[in-house]
């Protein structure tokens, strides 16, 4: 029979062995407690903690925690961060809006002390009542854009007190005003007048556009938006230079020509260089272009050459300087046009994305706010979960206990059922085949007059009897290397030297086990009988022997050979608490020593015929012998030296 067929017969048959194979039983205790017990390495340092004690519960609950808490923390860092640019990012667009607000309120003042300069070089030039008209209708176009700018930059360390504030600019401004009526200013004293305001708000305008950071194609539009309003002052200087040339007939100083000649120059450059930042510029400008009259641009053309030229009129006349002073104010007002147009493409754009960043900031607020709430339902679920791992594990633990008591007493039982060594043989599913031992030593005791006890006591009083008998002899054997292969009814039978050999030891292992169980044996008594003691049979015979498992339903270790036969004729042909040694037996332990032996003298043995016997008496070194008078003894045959001790 098969090792892993004899295995499945075992397990059929025991009903109290697991259904789950031993081994599977040992590998799942194994698993087990070395992931509890191991050293903890890598990630199991971090999640690790015996959860069987309360420190290690707290520490592992930690840790998960811990655990837990990184990736929320990192999300809500996560938010917080997206939430903080997109703030950042509105703000920036707010800034530059209100930038363009506000450069488009120094545009449009620009717009107006341009034409006020204008105006009034035109007006010293003639002195007459039409242009001071003219300039009169100019004041309060400039005192309305003024007025209308929302924001002042606050120059607390302002080396020019008078642009300290709009009050202070407007009354500056006001007794300019005045002063002109009755002063001899010049034309360039104006002009240097005007200039010089007009630098002072295109510096303004140059620091404020550089504090506003913008953000992706915004930039380019800016610094467009400054150079189309830079152009137009530059455009608006050579308006008014233009007007002093056609009001005089021509440039009286040379240094006038070259100074129309620089603006004329750096009016087309800087208009030109915004174009390169924001391409629509062109189109806006040549659609408004194509709005104006033909017979404006080329007098705007004509006229422009004539000054470049530097070609005199043919006469000087206030008059020509007003149509030319009408043409390039037409000019300067498709650039104003482009101007607006740019600034309402940026603040359009900026409203895109000011919309963009509120809808993205409530995005942000919205993962924050669910994270926020989601927190608490993750490190509580996270707790409750961990806490049923470690239940979990503990319960697993108890049940693994539980199950290595179970093993064990399994194990047990097999044991008693087999050899050891041929079980764990068999657990491991491997063949377990018949063995043959040349020399081993087999022991059969009986209970002298068991018939007459059994006829006197009733079954249960007979099963406690024998209870109390086999449990002796296994607390006793259990000191020897001995294997108990089997109790019928009264008979107990042990052996020696196998399933593992021990060499020569076998017959004294048996023989000093036999003097053990009956000193022991001769102080019992029957507790149901008062009076009555136990008294046993005991025989012992050394030979060879083959072991092997037999049977499915019910497989035992059994024992074949003339060998048994002989031990069982040698108890069965014994005296009371006597130990009967065949020939065999006697010369084992003739050979070990220190063993006392009497020569019983040859008996007839059924199946055997005529044998020299001995009794065993006692063991050298044992404290008690063998109780009895052995020449009272009438199957004792003395020989010539009396008492035959081999010692």
């Amino acid at each position: 029979m098969s090792a892993s067929a004899l295995r499945k017969k075992l397990e059929d048959g025991l009903e109290t062995i697991s259904q789950s194979s031993v081994g599977s039983m040992a590998r799942v205790d194994h698993t087990l407690r070395t992931l509890l017990q191991s050293e903890e390495k890598g990630c199991r340092a971090l999640c690790g903690g015996n959860p069987l004690t309360q420190s290690g519960k707290v520490k592992q609950m930690i840790r998960m925690m811990g655990l837990t808490m990184v990736p929320v923390i990192a999300l809500i860092g996560l938010a917080l961060n997206d939430l903080t640019t997109t703030l950042r990012e509105n703000e920036e667009a707010y800034n530059i809006r209100q930038t363009i607000f506000f450069s488009r309120d120094i545009g449009n003042l620009l717009h107006c002390l341009q034409n006020e300069r204008d105006m009034t070089t035109l007006h010293i030039s003639t002195l007459g009542p039409v242009t001071k008209q003219f300039l009169s209708d100019t004041y309060p176009e400039t005192d309305s854009a003024l007025d209308a700018m929302d924001q002042w930059p606050v120059r607390e360390k302002q080396d020019l007190t008078q642009f300290q504030s709009k009050i202070e600019f407007q009354k500056y401004l006001d007794d300019h005003r005045v002063y002109l009526d009755g002063s001899n200013s010049s034309i360039y004293d104006e002009v240097e007048f005007y200039t010089n305001i007009i630098k002072v708000f295109i510096g303004w305008l140059y620091q404020n556009i550089a504090n506003s950071s913008g953000r992706d194609g915004i930039w380019r539009q800016l610094v467009a938006y400054q150079l189309v309003i830079i152009a137009k002052e530059d455009i608006g200087v050579e308006r008014t230079l233009g007007g002093i040339f056609y009001t005089n007939g021509r440039f009286r100083k040379y240094n006038d020509y070259l100074w129309y000649m620089e603006k004329w120059a750096k009016g087309n450059g800087n208009f030109e260089a915004s174009a390169k930042y924001e391409p629509n510029i062109l189109n806006t400008y040549q659609k408004k272009i194509d709005v104006l009259d033909s017979t404006v641009t080329q007098s705007v053309a004509d006229m422009r050459n004539t000054i470049r030229l530097n070609s005199a009129t043919n006469e000087a006349s206030w008059r020509t300087g007003t149509m030319w002073f009408d043409n390039m104010t037409y000019y300067m007002d498709v650039i104003t046009s482009v101007q607006d147009a740019l600034a309402v493409k940026i603040l359009s754009e900026l409203d895109s994305q000011i919309q963009e960043d509120l809808v993205q900031l409530g995005i942000s607020i919205g993962i924050l706010v669910f994270v926020l709430l989601m927190c608490p339902i993750i490190i509580n679920s996270v707790y409750s979960l961990t806490d049923r791992i470690q239940q979990y594990a503990i319960t697993l633990v108890d049940q693994t206990a539980q199950l290595q008591r179970e093993r064990k007493r399994n194990d047990s039982l097999l044991y008693q059922m087999l050899p050891q060594a041929v079980a764990e043989r068999l657990k491991k599913n491997k063949d377990v085949l018949a063995e043959s031992f040349e020399e081993v030593t087999i022991f059969f005791s009986d209970v002298v007059g068991f018939s007459a006890i059994c006829a006197e006591s009733s079954p249960l009083q007979v099963v406690r009897m024998l209870n109390n008998i086999y449990t002796l002899f296994d607390s006793r054997i259990e000191q020897y290397d001995v294997y108990k292969v089997e109790t019928v009814g009264d008979s107990y039978m042990v052996a020696s030297g196998l399933p593992r050999r021990n060499g020569k030891r076998h017959s004294g292992e048996i023989a000093t086990m036999s003097l053990d169980i009956l000193h022991y044996i001769a102080t019992m008594e029957i507790a149901h009988l008062p009076g009555v003691r136990m008294k046993l049979r005991i025989g012992m015979h050394t030979g060879p022997v083959v072991a092997g498992v037999v049977g499915a339903k019910a497989p035992r270790y059994c024992l074949f050979g003339d060998t048994v036969n002989t031990a069982s004729r040698m108890e069965s042909n014994g005296g009371d608490n006597r130990i009967h040694l065949s020939h065999s037996s006697f010369c084992a332990l003739n050979y070990l020593g220190g063993y006392h032996m009497v020569k019983r003298g040859e008996i007839s043995i059924k199946g055997k015929g005529k044998m020299s016997t001995y009794w065993l008496t006692r063991k050298e070194g044992l404290e008690y012998e063998i109780a009895g008078t052995l020449p009272n003894d009438p199957a004792v045959e003395r020989s010539e030296s009396g008492d035959l001790s081999v010692g």
